[in-house]
């Protein structure tokens, strides 16, 4: 009865245990490699402030960047946390298809918007304003894609700039 009992504590413990440190170790991987994102963006796109443990605004919040967190070593397009809101009043452009991946939020409609710092190519827009449309050129001011106000799609090519009216 004594070693059926021990070894039952040993099984559960190793269930236990067996199961929550690599997830806990996961999470630090997660974590460490946000951070490094965040920090080669800051270099990369001077002036902003990191303002949650993956996210960047710039321009008091006129601009705001929220990454998608990954998996250490993960390709970009395989994101552990999608984002998929864009706050109402903003326009959005996301890392991957369907409002996945990372996000880089507008407030303020001008001609030429850089999605760069998403550091990835734009796979679909989100439009939460009340009126207009934004659209995604490429460098050769090719269309690629439009969104009308409270709609979104995915956009195919590579964006280089994002207009808004």
């Amino acid at each position: 009865m004594r070693k059926s009992l021990a070894a039952t504590v040993l099984a559960i413990s190793a269930l236990v245990f067996g199961s929550t440190l690599p997830a806990h170790a996961s999470q630090a991987g997660i974590e460490e490699t946000m951070q490094a994102r965040i920090d080669q963006t800051l270099a990369d796109y001077p002036g902003g402030t990191q303002t949650a443990w993956n996210e960047i605004s710039w321009d008091d919040g006129e601009i705001i960047l929220t990454r998608a967190a990954e998996a250490p070593g993960a390709s970009p397009r395989v994101a552990l946390l999608a984002v998929a809101d864009c706050p109402s009043g903003r326009f959005c452009a996301y890392s991957a298809a369907s409002y996945g991946g990372s996000r880089i939020t507008f407030s303020t409609c001008t001609s030429n918007h850089s999605p760069s710092a998403l550091g990835g190519p734009v796979r679909s827009l989100a439009n939460s304003r009340a009126s207009g449309a934004v659209r995604a050129y490429n460098s050769s001011n090719t269309l690629l894609a439009t969104a009308n106000a409270g709609t979104g799609t995915n956009v195919g090519g590579t964006t280089t700039k994002l207009s808004c009216t």
